[in-house]
């Protein structure tokens, strides 16, 4: 930012002193030699040089910013259940930080560059002829003037369309993720018709945007227009002389660029205003997440306790405390779904640091998510995994395991002679959430990462459902024999074989909520 605002006022200097040089030559044509035209080339190659600059400088301003804002919005993606649905995530990570990178690359810039430019050119035409000044800074006022007039309408538009991009990008997101049961039921042409109803509504709004657009650009550009005609009129009237009438003409043509770009300055910002609605509060959410601090009240649980639950309140509603020491299995019961989703998603996250849960006595909601993934695995149906290699699928939760490591945790979960007959082996590349792996496979998978390392807490969530006949084999043989502290959901207890203590979660907790 120091870069651009020391650039306008070069850029500023060298018009003024172009303007300048050209008077002079008007003035005395008899002295106009080679060197007086190399010098004025020089000019207009160092304005050349300083406008390329000023662009390269300002669109890696535009990037680094919204490369930081792109994070913050996929950390708040990424936050847990109030995330948002994954087209209103794509639009808020592209649409909307376009519209921030317009607003801070070709925004901002060209005000840091027009203001300067503007206040030094009309000054120093009123050092040469008052006359020229006015001429000049009347037309700038008058554009000012209308600019600020219509940033209203223009915010209201922008806003509006915003507004119907999310909406559409968010069923577009739904449909595709339906897909199957859209066309096993014969609505493809009904979804394609609600689909081109949103798409009428992106039309209208972003065609109202640019009618607001076409009068800012417009009213920009005749700006500098009218500045030439006054400077003729101020000329013909007032008998201004002809060498001066050239270095206020050259001036005006300098600043015929930048005066240009202050219609799309307004329709930036307004842009950027629509977008900040909805990304500031999201930033400002994950900005005072909470940070670690020193675990509250008296814990007893020490190293080799397995998993202790005390404290706990999910969506207002206690949860009936817990203390679970290795080689336990526990079956979540409740009549609430979305109750025991809940509960398995804090055994992830830890809770509420002081109160929650406790894994060989460390608070799992004070730990940073390098100690959390050393001691709670979980494997969920329904998994889609990040694009990446095989390998990096499995070591995910612990990123130094070597090949053999791997190897073994394919074998525990019996997917390693699938995954040694793919061609590339572990370096076989997983598309679309987990492709060329089958729907049972993904599930084996993610056992696989789960139980890496052998983590004290094993989180399984309806797991078994996703698994082939084999595959719960497998996965009972596995529970037999892991000599960590095992939770686990499951829609049919009677296919997975263990001794299962009962964690009742609609039990009534008195005493605390």
């Amino acid at each position: 930012m120091l870069a651009l605002v020391v650039t306008a006022f070069v850029y500023t200097a060298l018009a003024v002193a172009a303007g300048l040089q050209v008077g002079w030559m008007v003035a005395t044509p008899d002295q106009v030699d080679v060197r007086t035209l190399l010098l004025f080339g020089g000019t207009v190659l160092a304005l050349w040089a300083v406008r390329y600059q000023e662009r390269v400088l300002a669109e890696r301003l535009g990037q680094h910013y919204v490369r930081q804002l792109r994070g913050g919005l996929v950390r708040h993606a990424l936050s847990g259940s109030r995330a948002p649905s994954l087209g209103i995530t794509v639009a808020r990570t592209t649409n909307d930080l376009s519209s921030v990178r317009n607003w801070v690359a070709q925004g901002i810039t060209p005000l840091v560059s027009a203001i300067p430019l503007v206040l030094g050119s009309v000054a120093a035409l009123a050092v040469i002829d008052w006359r020229l000044a006015i001429a000049v800074g009347g037309p700038v006022v008058v554009l000012a003037l209308l600019l600020v007039g219509l940033s209203g309408a223009a915010l209201e538009r922008a806003t509006l369309l915003r507004r119907q991009r999310g909406r559409m990008a968010a069923r577009i997101s739904d449909t595709v993720h339906a897909a199957q049961g859209i066309v096993a039921g014969g609505g493809v042409d009904r979804e394609l018709r609600r689909l081109d109803a949103d798409s009428r509504r992106v039309t209208t709004a972003a065609v109202d945007r640019a009618k607001v657009a076409g009068l800012l650009r417009g009213a920009a550009m005749a700006a500098p227009l009218l500045a030439s005609g006054t400077l003729a009129a101020a000329a013909a009237v007032g008998g201004v002389d002809p060498a001066r009438l050239a270095t206020a003409l050259t001036i005006v043509g300098v600043l015929g660029a930048p005066l240009g770009d202050l219609g799309r300055v307004v329709e930036y910002r307004q842009n950027y205003l629509a977008a900040r609605r909805i990304i500031a509060p999201l930033l400002a959410s994950v900005a005072t997440q909470r940070s670690p601090e020193q675990p509250a009240g008296d814990w007893r649980a020490a190293p080799g306790t397995g998993l202790t639950v005390r404290g706990l309140v999910v969506h207002g509603e206690p949860v009936a405390d817990l203390a679970a020491p290795p080689w336990s299995r526990v079956l979540l019961r409740s009549t609430r779904p979305e109750r025991k989703r809940a509960v398995l998603a804090e055994l992830v996250t830890g809770g509420d640091g002081a109160v929650g849960c406790l894994v060989d006595g460390i608070p799992l909601g004070l730990a940073d998510a390098s100690t959390r993934r050393g001691l709670v695995g979980m494997a969920y149906a329904g998994a889609w995994f990040e694009r990446g290699q095989i390998g990096r699928a499995v070591r995910y939760r612990v990123p130094d395991a070597d090949d053999p490591a791997v190897y073994r945790a394919l074998a525990d979960v019996g997917l390693r002679s699938r995954v040694a007959a793919l061609p590339d082996g572990l370096r076989t590349e997983l598309r679309r959430g987990g492709e060329p792996l089958n729907r049972w496979e993904r599930a084996q998978l993610q056992l696989a990462r789960a139980t890496i390392g052998n983590p004290p807490v094993l989180v399984l969530s309806d797991i078994d459902s996703d698994l082939d006949r084999a595959g719960v084999n497998q996965l009972n043989s596995l529970l037999a024999r892991y000599p960590g502290t095992v939770v686990c959901s499951t829609p049919d207890p009677e296919r997975l074989a263990a001794d299962w203590t009962r964690w009742d979660l609609d039990e009534p907790v008195h005493g605390r909520g």
